[in-house]
């Protein structure tokens, strides 16, 4: 019986110790994967190995603030969302993949589709974030 109880314990500890490592790698190791430069505005595309965002930021954010921001955004989930910009006279409207129906691709978004005058932005799995001057 005593081995038994410390085989449960080690099994228990490794189990433990394994959920803490899943939950550090979520919220750390993010990355940035590209940077696209619009008017006024910068698209930062950010990746770990189970998430790809988007993000939005001002071009007069420093980068060492977007590169805090990034390693936070596992941890912080308030970050506020954006459907839609408009990029010194340009329409920009966010689309996302929801799902395949019968080998077509839906997506969703903040405005109405087959609008020829307006940008679509395809932006992964959600809506992209806002970054925001670091204080």
């Amino acid at each position: 019986m005593k081995h038994f109880s410390k085989i449960t314990i080690f099994l228990l500890g490794l189990n433990f110790s394994c959920n803490s490592i899943a939950h550090k790698s979520h919220s750390e190791g993010f990355r940035i994967l590209k940077t696209e430069k619009l008017k006024d505005y910068n698209l930062i595309t950010f990746t770990n190995v189970s998430d790809t965002i988007l993000a939005v930021a001002k071009k007069d954010i420093s980068e060492n603030c977007i590169l805090k921001q990034i390693a936070n955004y596992g941890a912080e989930k308030n970050y506020e969302k954006i459907g839609a910009l408009n990029d010194k006279g340009d329409s920009i409207i966010f689309v996302y993949k929801m799902t395949e129906i019968t080998n077509r691709k839906l997506y969703t978004g903040s405005g109405a589709s087959g609008q020829l005058d307006k940008t679509y932005i395809d932006t992964y799995n959600s809506s992209p974030i806002v970054l925001k001057k670091c204080e």
